[in-house]
């Protein structure tokens, strides 16, 4: 009601046209001093309504200016977040672009473990099996996604990641192993350095040379003269000489205790220090030193004692016994 009778006191106001108004003036000098002015009704009225106009302007103004300021401030937490996003969309391509290389990596390293795993004879079973393949397509981006999606998807790549990595080590360590059994393999005598007739055998026999019973400590293969001799292992030349009853001698040391000696040539194709592989040319088959013929004294010592090669010969590999066969 009071608003009513408020509103009504203020149209009743508005509707004069010809009356004057008295209007009061105070002055603060402390002796009560007041001065009247008559003001005519329709200069007040323009003054009220200019006051309420102007008013009416500042709220609008303030409104107006409150929303575009408002509007501004989304507009640039939106860019920002945009600009997080696409900060955090490149970080994301680039681990994915990693593992990328890691899987192509890796697939390329397996390929070279099963080559070396099956030169060795090593039984497939015995390798590391397929676990749960990565697949990238699970990863890529094909729609719009939010921050914390992508936030999401790069946990998940970091995750992946660190899998890629164990099993990168995973590989290495096998790889060393493979390693290491081919450097045994290699460097184990297992073929006969020539192909011919075996005319004596290791162990005791009768002395060509009227000396009784002796121990024969290798194996006599009889050739003709010129006959390439091949190594029988990787290894290094230790001797490549004359030697008394041996005649023009090559020894080759293996390692893992492993020597063998090539005896009798007609010529050595070696020296001392000389890195072989199996098959490499060492001498040619002769008959010098004690010797009733061309041939080649072929023999095997572990550390200082001789055995008998055949026996490296039935093995054929020393990777079959890693074959589960």
């Amino acid at each position: 009601m009071f608003l009513k009778r408020y509103i009504l006191k203020f149209l009743h106001f508005f509707k004069k046209k010809d009356e004057h108004v008295t209007v009061l003036i105070f002055k603060d000098s402390g002796l009560g001093e007041v001065k009247a002015r008559n003001v005519h009704h329709s200069t007040l009225k323009a003054f009220v309504i200019g006051g309420l106009s102007f008013l009416l302007f500042a709220i609008i103004s303030f409104v107006a200016a409150s929303l575009l300021f408002k509007e501004r401030m989304t507009a640039l937490k939106y860019l920002a977040e945009n600009q997080m996003l696409k900060l955090k969309i490149s970080e994301y391509n680039k681990k994915l672009s990693e593992i990328e290389a890691k899987i192509n990596y890796l697939q390329e390293y397996e390929q070279k473990i099963r080559g070396l795993s099956k030169e060795l004879k090593i039984s497939p079973k015995y390798l590391p099996q397929g676990g749960k393949e990565t697949s990238l397509d699970s990863l890529s981006i094909e729609k719009k996604l939010s921050y914390k999606d992508v936030e999401q998807r790069l946990r998940d790549a970091d995750a992946i990641k660190k899998q890629l990595e164990e099993k990168e080590k995973s590989m290495a360590d096998l790889m060393d192993t493979l390693n290491a059994i081919k450097l045994v393999v290699d460097s184990t005598p297992t073929i006969l350095p020539a192909n011919g007739w075996i005319s004596s055998y290791f162990g005791k026999r009768v002395s060509p040379f009227g000396r009784g019973i002796v121990f024969h400590e290798g194996i006599d293969i009889s050739l003709r003269p010129g006959t390439p001799i091949r190594a029988t292992a990787a290894g290094v030349v230790v001797y490549s000489g004359w030697q008394q009853g041996y005649g023009r001698l090559v020894v080759i040391d293996h390692g893992f205790g492993y020597k063998t000696k090539y005896a009798h040539n007609s010529a050595l194709k070696v020296k001392v220090g000389q890195k072989v592989k199996r098959g490499t040319v060492v001498a040619l088959s002769g008959s010098s030193g004690d010797s009733t013929g061309p041939h080649c004294h072929y023999e095997i010592v572990i550390g200082n004692t001789s055995v008998d090669p055949l026996k490296f010969m039935k093995s054929n590999r020393i990777a079959s016994l890693y074959s589960g066969r």
